[in-house]
């Protein structure tokens, strides 16, 4: 015989964890702990009892002596004691009599259940026999066995409904449960009529009869929604009561304690056909069921927040213990993924795992519930401890849940230990799609190009050619987009002829995966080659995967060709966003000679201008409040100057100037500042960028005032009127230059004799209509140094 003891296990390494559990397991297993201490195992009577009619069926058990028939049942004795057959029962097949020991003898509830279900499938004299136990008083724990066992067949026999009836009236809630669920189970068109004879005969218990209206509402038939209707006029007001909440759960309407209404509705639906009802019953039942799970995913948010909240409102010196105190939380599972998700949190905000909470979470790999353990699996992972391979390994070989095993097969691969290549290679070439595309992932990961654990040559090698191997044979696509992707983050050139292909492939996916191969693949100048025609692909999320892709390349003259993406005519926002963010990334990453020649070119370009300003905005917000090299952003600074000086508009490219000038006094930018303030004509300008440049104790102030000189004799020269030069003089006139350096005091006399007529006015009082500021530059009062 099989050990069928519960909850044993003969070796000393963790048992295969099993997969989500279904409902009917779940509750067999609460109810198995909850009889073991209530000590309420027994052992049968072995005689057998003549068939009884209805009414006598559905008469209360008599009450069961608390004697040591009753007692618990130690979990450590022998699974099987056999038991006498009596006279009656020696013309039963040996199989049948040796279920049915297993069945009545002094065994775990696990055991007696697999022994009902054996003789449930062994014909009618098996069922016979198991009815005849039924009959005569057997113990709790037979009965709920036996009833545990028909929620796992088919077709329960109708033979053991009015046994089960009397079961209703038991005292133990648990056993009632089991029983009700039985019942539940069955579609017997009698079963409706006995059951209202249970609840409505006055000599049976309460109790008893409300079990039966309880059945009633589960049964989802016209029967039993009849029978429940005529409860209604029953005397005792609970199983009234009982009889209405049972409507209203299997019909879903819910005329409260209204009875004519009830009545009413009846007389209109009572007609319907069968086919009708068992549709509209149905759609009720998955109404329920969405509305039931709807509460139970509300409730366990609520718990998952409230325990976070606890942690988060412990010391931090003891969040450690609460850690570990959730992990060890053994009856909510929501309980144990709160605690996991804590950890994943701690390590992406770069903090610390403490050695006895991480020891905790590897005991959770082990956990009975399976999307707790891929969750524990997946932090491992993230951990990036080495050791933890060989952990991760032994559960490789004992885990019974396919998604878990994907989960493990991709945590290996993040923990750079060759030592699992050989697991992972054997994976690779299993039937199964998915755990082969989670061994793939895995070995990608491991010989990734740039991976600082570094995988032996040798291994790579093997790497290589199991993943071409399995490529040519994988016909499941999702397989094949996994083993290409696991290959392009490997980026060798054995694989070019499959990323070449890929790229050909009508497949979204397969393109976008090839793209980002060849920007790591052989060198800059062969992926630049190839990647930049598909800037024309027809799909948009290629041509933003190419975009990304150039961006990684890094290629100088690749610019350009980004910003004709950053802009229309491109029609999708998103690539349009990749192009702008591949500009900028290679902008930033150039040095700064080669930075200056590149956006002098592109500010040269009138078709370039507009979306140019829109780049070097965002690549100036960039570099702002960074340490970027203070030569890059000045040559931002300037190019951004010169483009919106393109883009006609002057003012904003004049503050950007008095900034560039202030710091680096470059003769074209100083050129190019005292043009754009002569020709934009404003006196009150000049002046606040003058003093502003004065206040930035800028060398350049001579050169600029005497530029702007020579731009005034410029415009004397070409203009037929005064054009506002005699303004403009009085204004800088009236700049108090007192503080300023001899050659900077001369050049503004030069420059305000060029714009007028040769007449200096002392500066007695600073400019009253002169703007604040400009370019954010403090504007200088009258008595500062220059």
């Amino acid at each position: 015989m099989p050990n069928l003891i519960a909850g044993t296990d003969a070796g000393s390494r963790p048992a295969a964890r099993p997969g989500p559990q279904a409902p009917g397991i779940c509750l067999r297993a609460g109810l198995a702990v909850l009889l073991s201490a209530a000590g309420t195992f027994g052992q049968v009577r072995s005689s057998v009892a003549a068939p009884t009619d209805v009414k006598a069926s559905v008469a209360a058990p008599q009450a069961q002596p608390r004697s040591a028939a009753h007692a618990s049942t130690p979990q450590n004795v022998p699974v099987m004691v056999p038991v006498a057959a009596p006279a009656s029962q020696r013309e039963l097949s040996p199989d049948v009599l040796e279920n049915l020991r297993l069945l009545t003898g002094q065994n775990s509830l696990e055991a007696r259940q697999i022994g009902a279900q054996r003789l449930l499938r062994q014909g009618p004299a098996a069922v016979g026999a198991v009815r005849s136990t039924l009959m005569n008083q057997p113990s709790i724990a037979l009965v709920q066995a036996i009833a545990q066992a028909m929620l796992e067949i088919k077709d329960p026999p109708s033979e053991l409904i009015d046994p089960l009836l009397r079961w209703l009236a038991a005292e133990e809630p648990e056993v009632r449960t089991t029983v009700i669920a039985a019942l539940g189970a069955y579609r017997d068109s009698d079963l409706a009529t006995k059951l209202r004879v249970v609840a409505s005969t006055t000599q049976n218990s309460q109790t008893q009869r409300l079990a039966a209206v309880t059945v009633l509402g589960r049964l989802a038939d016209r029967e039993a929604i009849e029978t429940l209707v005529n409860l209604l006029d029953v005397q005792d007001d609970a199983v009234r009561s009982a009889s209405l909440a049972s409507l209203a759960q299997l019909t879903s309407v819910d005329f409260g304690v209204d009875v004519v209404q009830w009545r009413r509705w009846w007389q209109t639906n009572r007609s319907r056909k069968p086919q009708e009802w068992l549709a509209a019953l149905n759609a009720n039942l998955m109404t329920e069921n969405r509305d039931l799970n709807d509460k139970v995913k509300y409730l366990r948010g609520l718990l998952s927040k409230a325990y976070r909240d606890l942690y988060y409102a412990t010391p931090e010196a003891n969040r450690p213990a609460q850690l570990i105190s959730y992990l060890k939380t053994q009856q909510v599972p929501e309980v144990r993924s709160v605690g996991i998700d804590l950890i994943n949190l701690l390590i992406t905000d770069g903090k610390t795992v403490t050695s006895d909470v991480a020891d905790q979470l590897r005991k959770t790999i082990y956990d009975p519930e399976s999307e707790v353990r891929r969750q524990a699996i997946r932090v491992l992972g993230d951990l990036r401890n080495r050791d933890d391979a060989k952990l991760l390994l032994e559960a490789f070989g004992h885990e019974t849940d396919p998604a878990t095993s994907q989960t493990i097969a991709r945590a290996l691969g993040r923990l750079g230990d060759a030592a699992v290549i050989p697991a992972l290679l054997e994976r690779l070439h299993k039937a199964d799609p998915a755990l082969a595309a989670a061994s793939a992932a895995g070995l990608g990961l491991l010989c990734q190009r740039g991976n600082t654990n570094a995988v032996p040559a040798a291994s790579c090698e093997q790497v290589i050619t199991a993943l071409k191997e399995r490529f040519e044979l994988a016909a499941d696509k999702a397989l094949r987009l996994d083993l290409l992707d696991a290959m392009a983050k490997i980026a060798d050139e054995r694989f070019r002829t499959q990323f070449l292909a890929a790229l050909q492939s009508p497949d979204l996916a397969c393109r976008q995966i090839a793209v980002k191969a060849f920007a790591d693949l052989n060198g800059p100048e062969d992926g630049e080659k190839i990647l930049s025609p598909l800037l024309a692909d027809g799909e948009p999320a290629v041509r933003a995967t190419v975009c990304g892709a150039l961006a990684k390349i890094g290629k100088t003259r690749q610019i350009g060709l980004l910003l004709q993406h950053c802009d229309e005519p491109e029609p999708s926002d998103a690539v349009r966003r990749a192009a702008k963010e591949a500009a900028i990334s290679i902008m930033l990453r150039l040095d700064a000679p080669a930075l200056k020649q590149e956006l002098g070119r592109l500010t040269d370009l009138p078709g370039q201008v507009t979306v140019l300003l829109d780049v070097l905005e965002s690549a100036r917000a960039q570099t702002s409040g960074r340490t970027t090299d203070s030569r890059v952003q000045t040559i931002l600074l300037a190019s951004l100057a010169k483009a919106k000086d393109g883009a006609g508009r002057k003012e904003e490219a004049a503050g950007l100037w008095v900034s560039v000038v202030a710091i680096e006094p470059d003769p074209s930018a100083i050129a190019a500042l005292a043009r754009i303030l002569i020709e934009v004509g404003k006196p009150e300008m000049a002046s606040t960028a003058i003093q502003q440049i004065a206040g930035g104790r800028s060398r350049a102030l001579a050169d600029v005032l005497i530029a702007m000189a020579k731009e005034v004799r410029a415009v004397r020269k070409s203009a037929s009127e005064d054009s506002g030069l005699r303004a403009l003089a009085d204004t800088v006139n009236r700049i108090d230059a007192s503080g300023w350096p001899p050659p900077s005091q001369e050049a503004l006399r030069a420059f305000v004799r060029t714009c007028g007529d040769g007449k200096i006015q002392a500066a007695s009082s600073a400019p009253s209509s002169a703007p604040a500021t400009m370019a954010d530059q403090p504007t200088v009062r009258p008595g500062s140094s220059g």
